[in-house]
């Protein structure tokens, strides 16, 4: 699993927002330290947080997307085209226990980087 697009929920929003520019997915997925999966965060859920004056310094688990898109190991690339086609950038792939197994990206999927 790339640790390029996965934050730990005692991380920043600074550390967020540093992670999705460096991974060009627009969002990172938020996860414990035994890699569940929490939730995500996208440039719109930093932006939002900005807006209403919360700081960069604060956890970035305090704006995470809890109702995330995602899908199981086993998968159809249908799967992906769909959400891919309704603007999601990023799809964790996850265990039945909600571990992180992969991330894919738009880019990657579409093979654009």
């Amino acid at each position: 699993m790339e640790s390029d697009f996965l934050i730990f929920q005692n991380q920043t929003i600074e550390e967020a927002i540093e992670l999705i520019q460096s991974n060009e997915s627009r969002c990172v997925i938020l996860i414990t330290d035994n890699y569940k999966i929490i939730g995500t965060i996208s440039e719109g859920d930093i932006l939002r947080a900005l807006l209403k004056g919360i700081n960069v310094k604060s956890l970035a688990k305090n704006i995470a997307n809890l109702n995330f898109s995602y899908i199981k190991e086993k998968h159809e690339n249908n799967d992906l085209k769909n959400l891919f086609n309704k603007g999601i950038t990023l799809i964790p792939v996850i265990t039945h226990d909600r571990k992180i197994i992969d991330a894919i990206s738009y880019l990657d999927f579409f093979n654009e980087r």
